[in-house]
């Protein structure tokens, strides 16, 4: 307050802001106004003085208005030098709530502001106020409002740290003229957004006007000074009653009256009008020196026109920036969210919600706003408009006399002038009437001129017509005539085929019977072999295409061909009779060797297989120094546990933890005095260490670390003097205590897998590397013999006195050889699936075998053949598919998939994959995809793809890419090779192989249920589930397929296939039925073809010569597509396992688990091709048929030469994965 006298204190009334003076005795809580007749509460600090006011540009000075502004004397402040961690570097700004410095913030290296408040010292009340309102300014984060950073006290100052904005205020620019609507409208609105946000937060400013609008440098507006701000759930007591805060010529009025129970988030949209307004007419919305007059202009008043002061402003942003500065704040937006969108749509350019308002409006609105003056004028202006009408009503009177003599005299002229009128118009009327009559006959005979012409159009039209259909019936006729001319040209050819087809028939009749007719004659004269090769000759001759016409030649040679046989076998050594399994074998390994399965028979045993060593290896997180920087990492640290399990009492007969250490394989001695460990430390290191076990306790006796290479088997030498160490294409000899190498490292062509020597005191060890066993006599280190098979070596081992060697393969195959020769000694003993391991028993004629899923075998020596061969045609797959060019066979089980080879009629498995456990798939597969020239192929399982390249034998499996859903159900290749389409559901994804990343492409309307790939990659079929197929090209991108056309088919398709130009496409239907069609024109090519049992199709072809082929989940059937002639049919046995799959490119299908011609004759027998070759016979009985009908035997020389060869013949891998 500011007293005039000690006996009195002047107050101001709020509303007209009268000056009022009240005794200083007396205390009052509440004043009534004596001019306006306002009652108002009365406030201690309540003052007419002036408000403390800092002018010019200054963006950190403060404007209010009341006694509130007031605080401590700033003359008597000493400002620090530093203010806890902030360094000031210079003032910005002083007003009445204290002073902004430029401060720098050492701990985060950036400028601040710094604004220290002026309270009094009993200002505890306004104190608690301005930290509350700024911790909930604190609490706002938007990019247009300037963020306040935290606040404190300092030597009994209050403080508040600030973003500091370099820039100027909006205050600075409104007198230039270089900014235009536009630019004011945008600030206003981005302003307006950060202002709703913060009422969003619950904070109202209370305090908009241009100073408090930063512009930086970007010319960004920034809303700044939250110092008045509440929030709008604060309790209201805090607020001091009669004070009038904020600057009068931007606050609202409600806020002018100081009803701050009322003042919320309009308040500052009136604000934010104002503002606006400022900046289109570079005047202040009302004018004045003292802060009552404009406090009460703003609360009582209008704001002058803007089209008054700046008439060239657009009227969307008047109507605009009228309704936001309403008197009344339910006459306002209903929020500033509103006001700034309304903003937003004219900038661009769309209808606002504002209306201009009238005079009327503005007439209305302004009695609303001054009822008593309002009224006061109301009754003047009824009294004035009483003595209006009464001196009018006198006035009306008098010139009513007067006013009807010159009426009478008027009306007198008017009928005299009507009627000159009505004769002008009949006159008018007759002449118009004559014009229209005249117009009338030039448009009928116009019309009729019209129609003469039509009729004569209409006859040349007609004659056209009959032109152009005698000219198609000619053309019909002449079509009809030319395929009535083509079909008896076919006929002619057909008989001229037939014919031919007869007398070719004929001769290899002739032929066949001849050379089996010699062979039944030279066998029953006991020459067994010799009439053999006869049979095998003319077996040969009969093409696969042919035996059904020979039916009774192929089932007569077939059966004389087998009887043969198995009298040839009964009379050799190859296949002896006395090759019988021994069950007492398998129940005596399990007593001495534990239960099955056998992985215990390999180099973590000892010497008579009592002891053996396992490990296992658990991964854990830890804070250790990294050895290559100096720092504290949280990595994972392995720790590998191996034990030494005694098999005969079934107990832990020795143990050892190693922590740093990820264990990859282990081995013992054959006396279990010592164990070897390789594997891999915590930082990378290869490492290799010997531990000396005795009595339950393993002791290291010596560690080294192996650069550069990575270790992957060890085995200890013989007599277990020299540890064997296998690392990529070399093998390494250590010294079993010092580790040190006892001679330079032995290298193979090819990478090391497995390592292992003699037991028994011998010098021999075998080198395993890839397809190759190599047998190293360690007394001389140049001798080495390879030995070779068709898979990939697993496993082997040595027999006990040291002269034979036998070893497994991926394929199947056991070989028993050697060791001195490299030659085998008997045949090998073929598997159904894949081996696991082969081992010697201890009497040296007996071996043991175990395939991939566990079932052991033994067999007795010298027969290696197995007792049970079974049926060795593939089973137990789920999809078979064969690639684009027909050169491999991809079949996929649950837990596993096979790559075979395709030759004629013959299936060699070139690669297995196996399904490892834990695999991240879901632990099974549901299909597979070869590429073009099998450079790579894809399996699929319920997560997603993963991509595997043929670079070698073994194939490397690339990113897993889980991206697709529940099982990918078609894969396609994109013409670049470097991606992969793959549908799941109604999704097609884009995988890219080279950066593993994968994209969406498209998403159908409908569940995908078949698709189809051209030979050329360039175009796609797929099926959708309304029947609709459509074709998509990928030449362009593949990343975006192009809509080609669409094709219904009903029911819907549930098997497709493309030709290789995608000039045709062929259809197989969920109702058994299917269908070719030409995607030139959109027509089918052919007439329904029909399945026999009507079962879904599962896979269709499209061959050559008009070919198509068709298969269910039982047959497979072929036809002439556009005759409709069945060519071919073939069913499958019930018992099969494996889908039928065709190889269009060779004509080749496999059935029933094999490999046959397209075109066979089906047969129940299960034989239907003999066991041996002619190569194979010549081989086995050293009897060769020559060109000219004569059986010869063959040298010693001239069968090793004929066995060179034919083993020559089996594809060997290339570097690009072909065999």
């Amino acid at each position: 307050m500011t007293g005039r006298r000690a006996d009195s204190v002047e107050i101001l009334c709020p509303r007209c802001h009268t000056r009022l003076n009240v005794p200083a005795s007396v205390k009052m809580r509440k004043a009534q106004c004596a001019v306006c007749g306002q009652t108002f509460p009365v406030s201690r600090t309540t003052s007419s003085a002036p408000a403390a006011t800092c002018t010019g540009i200054n963006p950190y000075a403060e404007t209010v208005t009341g006694d509130d502004a007031g605080g401590s004397d700033a003359s008597n402040v000493k400002h620090p030098q530093k203010i806890g961690r902030f360094i000031l570097e210079r003032e910005l700004g002083s007003g009445a709530f204290g002073t902004v410095y430029r401060a720098h913030d050492p701990q985060l290296d950036r400028p601040v502001a710094i604004k220290l408040l002026k309270f009094a010292p009993d200002s505890e009340e306004r104190i608690a106020r301005f930290l509350a309102e700024a911790k909930a300014a604190a609490q706002l984060h938007h990019p247009n409002i300037v963020a306040l950073y935290e606040n404190g006290e300092f030597e009994g100052q209050h403080y508040i740290v600030a973003e500091f904005v370099d820039g100027h205020p909006l205050s600075a620019i409104i007198s230039d003229a270089t900014y235009d609507y536009q630019k004011c409208v945008q600030w206003i609105r981005d302003v307006s957004r950060a202002l709703s946000y913060a009422h969003d937060q619950g904070v109202i400013h209370r305090d908009i006007k241009p100073a408090n609008i930063m512009l930086d440098v970007q010319s960004k507006p920034r809303l700044m000074d939250f110092g008045l701000a509440k929030r709008i759930d604060h309790d209201s007591s805090m607020t001091t009653d009669g004070l009038v805060l904020g600057t009068p010529a931007y606050m609202p009025p409600e806020q002018a009256r100081a009803e701050h129970d009322i003042v919320g988030p309009r308040a500052d949209q009136y604000s934010m009008g104002a503002v606006l307004y400022e900046l289109l007419t570079r005047q202040k919305p009302f004018d004045g020196s003292m802060h009552a007059v404009l406090a009460y202009k703003a609360g009582n008043q209008l704001p002058p026109s803007i089209h008054s002061v700046a008439p060239d402003v657009p009227k969307d942003v008047v109507a605009i920036c009228e309704k936001a500065m309403q008197v009344s704040p339910d006459d306002r937006y209903e929020s500033v969210r509103d006001f700034a969108e309304d903003l937003d749509r004219y900038l661009k350019g769309r209808p606002i919600q504002a209306r201009f308002a009238g005079p009327i409006e503005r007439t209305i609105k302004w009695v609303r706003r001054e009822p008593l003056v309002g009224g006061l004028s109301v009754a003047v202006a009824i009294v004035t408009v009483v003595g209006l009408l009464a001196t009018s009503l006198s006035l009306v009177h008098a010139l009513r006399s007067r006013s009807e003599a010159i009426a009478s005299r008027q009306t007198a002229e008017e009928k005299q002038e009507a009627f000159a009128e009505q004769r002008d118009t009949a006159e008018q009327l007759r002449k118009l009437a004559t014009k229209r009559e005249q117009q009338s006959e030039a448009n009928r005979r116009e019309a009729e001129a019209i129609a003469r012409v039509a009729e004569d159009r209409l006859e040349e039209v007609k004659k056209r017509s009959e032109q152009l259909q005698m000219a198609r019936d000619q053309e019909s006729a002449a079509r009809e005539q030319a395929e009535a001319e083509s079909l008896a040209r076919l006929q002619a050819v057909e008989r001229e085929k037939q014919a031919l087809e007869e007398t070719r028939l004929t001769a290899l009749r002739s032929q066949v019977l001849s050379d089996m007719e010699r062979g039944n004659a030279i066998c029953e004269q006991g020459r067994g072999a010799e009439g053999l090769h006869y049979m095998l000759r003319a077996w040969n001759a009969i093409p696969a295409g042919d035996r059904d016409q020979l039916a009774d030649m192929t089932d007569a040679l077939r059966q004389g061909i087998a009887v043969q046989q198995k009298r040839l076998a009964s009379l050799t050594a190859i296949y002896p009779s006395d090759a019988l399994e021994s069950r007492e074998g398998i129940s005596e390994i399990k007593e001495r060797s534990g239960p099955l399965p056998f992985s215990q028979l390999d180099d973590r045993s000892n010497g008579n297989r009592t002891r053996r060593a396992a490990w296992r290896t658990e991964v854990r997180a830890e804070q250790i120094v990294d050895p290559q920087d100096g720092k504290r990492k949280s990595i994972p640290v392995p720790t590998t546990t191996v034990i030494v399990r005694d098999l005969l009492l079934d107990k832990i007969y020795a143990a050892k933890e190693l922590k740093h250490l990820d264990a990859v394989d282990v081995a013992l001695t054959a006396d279990t005095s010592r164990l070897a460990v390789i594997g891999r430390h915590t930082f990378g290191q290869n490492i290799v260490a010997v531990y000396q076990i005795q009595r339950q306790r393993c002791d290291l006796i010596e560690s080294r670390f192996i650069p550069g290479v990575r270790l992957r088997d060890v085995a200890f030498g013989p007599k277990g003097e020299t540890l064997l160490l296998s690392a990529g294409t070399e093998v390494a000899m250590l010294d079993a205590r010092s580790l040190q190498p006892v001679h330079p490292p032995m290298r193979f062509p090819g990478n090391v897998h497995f390592v292992t020597g003699t037991v028994q005191g011998g010098h021999r060890l075998a080198v395993f590397a890839e397809r190759t066993v190599w047998l190293v006599d360690l007394a001389n280190r140049g001798g080495r013999i390879s030995c070779q098979h068709d898979g990939r070596v697993v496993h082997g081992a040595f027999s006990p006195d040291g002269t034979e060697f036998v070893s497994c393969s991926e394929d199947g195959t056991t070989q028993i050889w050697n060791v001195q020769t490299g030659e085998p000694v008997c045949l090998p003993i073929v598997h159904v699936s894949a081996m696991k391991q082969a081992v010697f028993l201890e009497s040296g004629d007996e071996i043991l075998t175990v395939t991939e899923d566990d079932t052991p075998q033994i067999w007795r020596l010298p027969g290696r053949h197995k007792l049970n061969d079974g049926n060795t045609a593939i089973g137990g797959a789920r999809t078979a598919t064969f690639d684009g060019d027909g050169r491999r066979l991809l079949t996929i089980a649950r837990t596993a998939a096979v790559i075979y080879s395709v030759s004629e009629q013959r299936l060699e498995p070139i690669r297995r994959i196996e399904l490892r456990e834990g695999f991240r798939g879901g632990g099974f597969l549901v299909g597979g995809f070869l590429a073009a020239g099998a450079q790579f192929y894809v399996l699929q399982d319920p997560g997603g793809l993963s991509v595997y390249s043929s670079q070698d034998g073994a194939g490397h499996p690339g990113r897993r890419t889980p991206t697709f859903g529940e099982g990918d159900h078609f894969v396609f290749e994109s013409p670049d090779f470097d991606g992969l389409l793959a549908i799941s559901g109604r999704n097609m994804t884009y995988y890219d192989r080279q950066r593993r990343e994968s994209s969406p492409v498209l998403e159908f309307p409908q569940d995908i249920l078949a698709g189809a790939q051209s030979r050329d990659r360039r175009h796609i079929a797929v099926s959708l589930a309304d029947g609709h197929v459509r074709i998509y090209s990928l030449a362009e991108d593949a990343r975006k397929p192009e809509l080609t056309q669409t094709i219904t088919v009903q029911p819907p398709a549930t098997a497709l296939a493309l030709d290789r130009q995608s000039m045709r496409l062929a259809v197989g239907r969920g109702d058994g039925v299917a269908q070719v069609w030409d995607l030139g024109t959109g027509d089918p090519l052919s007439a329904p073809l029909m399945t026999g049992a009507r079962r879904p199709c599962e896979s269709i072809r499209i061959l050559t010569d008009g070919r198509v082929a068709a298969t269910t989940s039982s047959e497979l059937r072929v036809w002439h597509y556009p005759t409709g002639v069945l060519v071919a049919q073939r069913r499958q046995q019930s018992t099969a396992t494996t889908p039928i799959a065709i190889c269009a490119s060779s004509s080749q299908v496999l059935i029933d688990g094999r490999l046959r011609p397209l075109f066979e004759a089906d047969d129940d027998d299960e034989s239907h091709e003999p066991i041996l070759t002619r190569d194979g016979l010549t081989l086995m009985t050293g009897l060769e048929l020559t060109d000219d009908g004569q059986v010869q035997c063959l040298t010693r020389e001239q069968w090793s030469e004929l066995r060179s060869k034919v083993q020559a013949n089996i594809p060997e891998q290339d570097t690009e994965g072909d065999k």
